[in-house]
């Protein structure tokens, strides 16, 4: 494990390469933050700071005074120990699903089918694709091997998939990222008129487990090949369109 002060060198290390300026040491260290993330291993806020720091010219440096430290994990909210700012936790999904399951609401009373819908969170802000995912076997893994990759071409850390459950007559959310998994469902009472029971609770194992293995576990070179299938797929005139909603 390393300790602050290799962090603090290493991050020294790294900036100095990079303002050096050239392509080879550019590559390098994006190679070097690569395989960090490849092997779980953490790369500190401290270390982000002191390459940052290193990357100042020496009059900014002079003007700050003293280089600043990184935010204390502990002291971001809704903060799990293992986790980052960046990561969607259980109360951040519950909003996540509350808002999909109102969407879905919504569409069931206006009268239409609730057709499969992702919404994924990427950095660039959130997608939602409409995707029926048909019986036919061939057809669904194509759809599926699809959506995988657009994930892992937009980074994706997180997505929700909103359906109609036909066997217990609901709508249902459920969503994923790296260390959780929700799910809701309401029940859907359309005598005398449309309304919906309480929110149940749905567990992990009621999320198929296909589905769970989208979310990219690393990052993943795409070739211009599988880009332009993806443009073309989910293109904005594409066979199933992502809509960027936020």
């Amino acid at each position: 494990m390393r300790s602050d002060s290799d962090d603090k060198r290493l991050g020294q290390q790294v900036g100095g390469r990079l303002r050096a300026g050239s392509r080879e040491q550019y590559e390098e260290v994006h190679r070097f933050v690569v395989e960090s993330l490849k092997t779980g291993d953490e790369i500190s806020g401290d270390m982000l700071m002191e390459i940052i720091w290193s990357l100042l010219p020496k009059p900014a440096q002079k003007k700050i005074g003293q280089r600043p430290r990184a935010v204390d994990d502990a002291s971001c909210p809704e903060q799990r120990p293992s986790a980052t700012c960046a990561r969607y936790t259980a109360s951040r999904l519950q909003d996540l699903l509350l808002e999909e399951l109102g969407m879905s609401e919504a569409i069931v009373r206006d009268g239409h089918a609730v057709i499969p819908r992702f919404r994924i969170c990427t950095p660039d802000g959130h997608f939602v694709i409409l995707m029926q995912l048909p019986d036919d076997v061939a057809d669904r893994r194509r759809r599926i091997r699809l959506l995988g990759n657009f994930m892992a071409w937009k980074l994706a850390t997180g997505f929700a998939i909103s359906g109609h459950l036909h066997a217990a007559d609901s709508i249902s959310s459920c969503a994923v990222a790296r260390d959780v998994r929700q799910g809701m469902m309401r029940r859907i009472e359309r005598r005398p008129a449309i309304s919906f029971g309480e929110t149940t609770a749905l567990t992990e194992s009621d999320i198929e487990q296909g589905l769970i293995a989208l979310l990219p576990r690393r990052e993943t070179a795409m070739t211009s090949r599988v880009i332009a299938e993806l443009e073309r797929v989910f293109g904005r005139h594409g066979e199933m369109p992502a809509m960027r909603v936020s």
